[in-house]
């Protein structure tokens, strides 16, 4: 099934989705951050839009690039270093 066979009658709904999605995420975020600054939806729903925008564009994330380069190794080294940390604090104290 190639792009001639494409059903563009999805690519609507989809869009729609897409916004109506990123606008419940805009109601989250104003809810996270009433307690420190109320911020109205037309002033919060662009600005998260530049940082979705951004996120989706870049090829790699600000913080992924200190990362090792295969996740799953780094993932699997974090998880055995927090688990000795856990593990050794537990046996000072019991």
């Amino acid at each position: 099934m190639g792009c001639g066979h494409a059903r563009y009658e999805f690519l609507l709904p989809a869009a729609l989705c897409n916004v109506i999605g990123y606008g419940v995420r805009t109601l989250r975020w104003q809810r996270i951050l009433a307690p420190t600054k109320r911020a109205s939806f037309g002033r919060l729903y662009p600005v998260l839009m530049t940082g979705f925008a951004a996120t989706t564009s870049l090829p790699a994330h600000p913080a992924s690039l200190r990362a090792p380069i295969c996740s799953a190794a780094g993932n699997g080294s974090a998880a055995a270093s927090r688990w000795r940390r856990s593990s050794s604090s537990a046996s000072a104290t019991g």
